[in-house]
Formats: structure tokens, sequence, C-alpha cells
């Protein structure tokens, strides 16, 4: 059985949670941008669960 990474899953997961971060703090200045930044981190956490 193929464990996962933990060390590549802790980036992962940082990663996709500075992401977030970012598109709420845009949320108030531009709601596409943020929007397009929101789906990005969970584009990351897919990726996150994969590693």
């Amino acid at each position: 059985m193929k464990y996962p990474d933990a060390d590549k899953h802790f980036w992962a997961s940082m990663t996709k949670s500075v992401v977030r971060v970012g598109g709420y703090c845009l949320l108030p200045f531009n709601l596409e941008v943020a929007m397009a930044v929101l789906v990005m981190s969970e584009v990351v956490g897919i990726i996150e669960e994969l590693v």
C-alpha cells in the first residue's frame, strides 16, 4: 500500500490556505479576480488530496 507523502500534503495544504485567504481578501475589491483565486484554491485542494 502506498502511503501519502506527509510533507507534500502539508505544503499543498499551506498553499491552498494562503491562496484561499488571498481570495477572501480580494472580495471587497474585485469580485471576478477573487472568484478566480478561490477556484484556484479548490484546484490546489484537489491536488492536495492526490499527493
